[in-house]
C-alpha cells in the first residue's frame, strides 16, 4: 500500500511525512523519488532523493520505469523529478489490487496531485490512499 502525501506549498507536507516515517509503530518505508538537479549540502542521495543525470533518466524513459515525470525550466536549466517503477515499489502491482495487510511495511509519498494523478493511472486505485492537506492560504502563508 502506498500513502501518498499532497497539499499546496507550506502546507506541512514535509513536516508530517518526516514525523510518519520517524513512528516505528507505523511500520513505513518512504518512497524516495529522483531528480536531475544537483545535490543541495544538506541532502544525502538515497535519502532525501536519487540524484541522477538526463542520461540515466532517459534511459529509465527508453526501459518504460518511470511513471511519473515533471520538469521545471529553472534558472539553472530544466530539472526533472520523477518517480521509478523500482524496488522501492515491488510491493505495488501495477494495474492490480492487492490488499493491505496490518503489520507490514507500506510506502509513504510525498508529492504534487499531478504525480499522484499519474500513481494512480499506473497502480490503480486499490493499492494507494490519498493524503491531501488543506490549510487557508493566510495561515498557510505565514
Amino acid at each position: 500500500m502506498l500513502c501518498y502525501i499532497m497539499g499546496k506549498s507550506g502546507s506541512g507536507k514535509d513536516m508530517i511525512y518526516r514525523r510518519l516515517l520517524s513512528d516505528p509503530q507505523l511500520h513505513l518505508k518512504p518512497l524516495i523519488m529522483y531528480t536531475t538537479r544537483p545535490i543541495r549540502s544538506d541532502e544525502i542521495d538515497g535519502r532525501d532523493y536519487h540524484f541522477t543525470d538526463e542520461e540515466h533518466l532517459q534511459k529509465l524513459l527508453d526501459a518504460g520505469k518511470v511513471i511519473e515525470l515533471r520538469q521545471y525550466h529553472t534558472m539553472h536549466g530544466l530539472w526533472s523529478y520523477f518517480t521509478v517503477d523500482d524496488e522501492q515499489l515491488t510491493s505495488l502491482t501495477a494495474g492490480q489490487a492487492v490488499a493491505a495487510a496490518p503489520g507490514l511495511d507500506h510506502i509513504l509519498g510525498i508529492g504534487t496531485l499531478q504525480s499522484w494523478k499519474q500513481l494512480k493511472n499506473y497502480y490503480g486505485e486499490s493499492q494507494l490512499v490519498p493524503v491531501y492537506l488543506e490549510v487557508e492560504d493566510g495561515l498557510r502563508l505565514s
